[in-house]
């Protein structure tokens, strides 16, 4: 028995179609909009994830993680600074790596918002061969976290032949609440190496500050600046978390 061509359908209901038949090959490009598409279950902003063998589910998604700002590298630098920083992040992180400056016995120390005012609380241990030691000066409301706390800085400094040996300062600092108006707590915590008697020992530095401004604003500018003239080289980088 054939059948005979006696007219061209245009459009085929539901009860004509077997299961299965309508393959992506007969879908034209661009023939289902995005109105037609069913979100179903889904919120606004969530995202569509393949759960594997076949699955999928709306998913939402996380804003919460570190989000990298800005990054500088800087060679024979007499500071590193980042400004214009965002004020929708809760809190702020620098990362240093291969951080190397060329004198010894030096720091650097961190000021924000080019606040120069003594409001930041700060003190600072250190581990060098499993003795642990905390700084004598530069505690109490200081211009700046690790502002005149002898070799014990944010950031300290490495012997005259870190260049050549890989003895080079990685660390960060952190900033919590960066996006407040009030006080705001920050830590730091660096590789480095005690240079004020030979022999020279690696080294764990770390510190903690209450940055106390007397007007507060949300923090927009982080500055790290030396402790003598002593020249920077190494790579930074600044994240935010929301």
């Amino acid at each position: 028995m054939s059948i005979g061509v006696t007219t061209q359908l245009t459009s085929v209901n539901t009860s004509q179609l077997v299961d299965g038949a309508v393959t992506s090959a007969k879908i034209g490009a661009g023939a289902v909009g995005t109105s037609a598409i069913s979100s179903g279950a889904a919120t606004s902003g969530q995202l569509l994830q393949a759960n594997g063998s076949g699955g999928a589910s709306y998913q939402t998604l996380d804003t919460s993680a570190m989000v990298l700002i800005s990054s500088t590298t800087v060679s024979a630098a007499t500071g590193v600074s980042f400004t214009n920083i965002p004020t929708t992040y809760k809190e702020l992180i620098v990362r240093w790596y291969d951080v190397y400056q060329n004198l010894v016995n030096v720091h650097l120390y961190v000021r924000v918002n080019s606040d120069t005012a003594s409001v930041y609380n700060n003190r600072f241990h250190r581990m060098v061969n499993n003795t642990v030691a905390y700084n004598t000066s530069g505690t109490g409301n200081q211009a700046g976290f690790g502002f005149g706390a002898d070799d014990f800085g944010v950031v300290p400094s490495c012997n005259t032949a870190s260049s050549s040996t890989n003895e080079l300062a990685t660390g960060y600092l952190r900033i919590a609440g960066s996006s407040e108006t009030g006080n705001r707590m920050m830590e730091s915590f660096s590789t480095g190496y005690r240079l004020t008697t030979a022999p020279l020992y690696f080294g764990l530095w770390w510190g903690s500050c209450i940055y106390k401004p007397t007007s507060g604003s949300a923090i927009t500018s982080i500055e790290f600046l030396r402790s003598s003239t002593q020249t920077i080289d190494g790579k930074f980088f600044l994240y935010g978390v929301k």
